[in-house]
């Protein structure tokens, strides 16, 4: 696998970290959080691309039902909401 990518990747994800950091500490608004959070989705997608060649479906399969458990946290939340 690129080592290259996997790199980007790293270096994409940490300035999505520092962005968000920023924006809790007052230091910047939320315009840099969302153009770092693009540029790991980019690279998260080149990523995903090339592990699906060596492990077909996999990503599809855990990226649908990490959204099913979601979905039922959401739906337990809203009813625990509306009782209380």
């Amino acid at each position: 696998f690129p080592v290259t990518i996997c790199r980007m990747l790293q270096e994409e994800c940490a300035e999505l970290v520092v962005a968000i950091n920023h924006l809790l500490r007052g230091r910047s608004d939320g315009v840099k959080v969302l153009e770092e959070a693009a540029d790991v989705m980019i690279v998260l997608d080149q990523v995903i691309s090339q592990l699906e060649k060596q492990y077909p479906g996999v990503f599809t399969y855990y990226f649908e039902r990490k959204c099913e458990r979601l979905e039922e946290r959401v739906k337990e939340t809203e009813k625990g909401g509306s009782n209380g």
